[in-house]
């Protein structure tokens, strides 16, 4: 997927304040199937990759452009076709301001999403956050996710 947006309001300029009239980006996202077993092409069992590029008004956005990856695999044993496990790293640019420490933040993300029934599912997700909004400490992060079909 390729893709460019636009917003038309009024944003303040990160580096000095003043009015801009609009704000704008462009993104990208390659989603590719790395492997998939023969017998069950009908089915989302496989492990897939993606990659993804994002891009905006550098004076207008804290986090101006955007590098991400990772590995999705879904039905990892064939008794629990629905289940998906996935791991991911993004980075981030951020744009320089006084006050802040670095440049950039980047995660590390690790999930497990289990069908406990066709309507709900769970998933316990954890996040390593090195240089969090550019000027705190390292954050490790974890939650759980509870979905219910209805």
């Amino acid at each position: 997927r390729l893709g460019i947006w636009k917003h038309t309001g009024i944003f303040n300029r990160t580096d000095d304040n003043s009015a801009v009239n609009g704000a704008s980006g462009i993104y990208a996202v390659i989603n590719q199937t790395l492997w998939q077993p023969i017998s069950e092409k009908e089915t989302n069992r496989g492990l897939r990759m993606f990659l993804e590029y994002a891009r905006s008004n550098k004076g207008v956005a804290p986090v101006y452009q955007h590098f991400g990856g990772g590995l999705l695999w879904t039905g990892i044993e064939a008794g629990r076709k629905d289940d998906e496990i996935g791991i991911c790293k993004q980075y981030g640019r951020i744009r320089t301001q006084p006050g802040l420490l670095w440049k950039y933040e980047q995660t590390f993300e690790s999930f497990y999403k289990f069908f406990v029934a066709p309507w709900l599912n769970l998933q316990p997700d954890v996040q390593y956050i090195v240089h969090p909004g550019g000027s705190y400490a390292n954050a490790l992060v974890g939650t759980l996710e509870l979905n219910l079909q209805f």
